[in-house]
């Protein structure tokens, strides 16, 4: 088989096979992503999260001008069970999204494979890295995707909450208090600069002993690496000016 059929459908277990998007895949893909939507309803407790149509935001994503390619993994009784897309970034990177898979197929490695593929792709296009937003509160997606070797904290999204009574924010150490201290390297990779020091963040005691988490800092650093820690799954940060983060 060439390398291009490789590429085109790889197989996962059978009967799945990971394939380039379809147009006749609209329907199932569009449930999957209605599926995604209402995880984080679910996970933030945020019924208007999507908007009130779950699957809609999907139409958006097609039109996207920064789409590099959409795969989805195809079951041979079921169809369509996965979708993960790749999105070109700045700087010769990419970014993963969406990933999702449905509920019922969790646990047989799908995802992962869907992963794999995305990354095989993206080095084809000779990118030089590859990132992923999870939802702070989607224990599972963050185990997952470090699994799979996305091991390298490159961003925190800080949020100020300017609703009048404030939202169901919950905190940062009980929404993550079953992951158990995992210590973040130094890291230089991909031509960013190289990772701080000092740092600690999520994880399993088992995921620490294979794979560590590690962080990336801009260019901007502070003369010393700062007396701070990343508490239980990377959001819940403790530094100068910070004082508590919820997710």
């Amino acid at each position: 088989m060439t390398e291009a059929a490789t590429r085109a459908a790889t197989r996962v277990a059978e009967p799945v096979t990971i394939r380039p998007y379809r147009p006749l895949d609209h329907r199932a893909c569009w449930d999957l992503w209605a599926e995604l939507i209402d995880t984080k309803r679910e996970l933030y407790q945020d019924p208007t999260i999507g908007g009130t149509d779950p699957g809609a935001g999907f139409e958006e994503y097609l039109t996207r001008l920064d789409l590099a390619g959409i795969w989805v993994a195809e079951h041979r009784n079921d169809g369509v069970v996965g979708l993960i897309g790749l999105v070109l970034g700045a700087r010769r990177a990419g970014q993963v999204e969406p990933v999702v898979v449905a509920e019922r197929w969790h646990g047989r490695g799908i995802g992962r494979t869907l992963l794999q593929h995305v990354a095989n792709e993206a080095r084809h296009r000779e990118m030089i890295a590859l990132s992923i937003s999870p939802d702070s509160r989607n224990i599972e997606a963050i185990r997952c995707l470090h699994a799979a070797g996305y091991d390298v904290l490159s961003s925190i999204t800080l949020t100020l909450d300017l609703a009048p009574r404030g939202h169901s924010w919950q905190d940062g150490l009980d929404a993550h208090r079953s992951a158990r201290s995992l210590t973040l390297a130094p890291a230089s990779t991909f031509g960013f600069p190289a990772a701080s020091e000092g740092f600690r963040s999520f994880g399993d005691d088992e995921l620490a002993q294979r794979r560590p988490i590690r962080t990336l800092c801009g260019e901007q650093r502070p003369r010393r690496a700062p007396d701070c820690q990343i508490l239980e799954a990377y959001t819940p940060y403790k530094g100068p000016g910070v004082q508590d983060l919820h997710v």
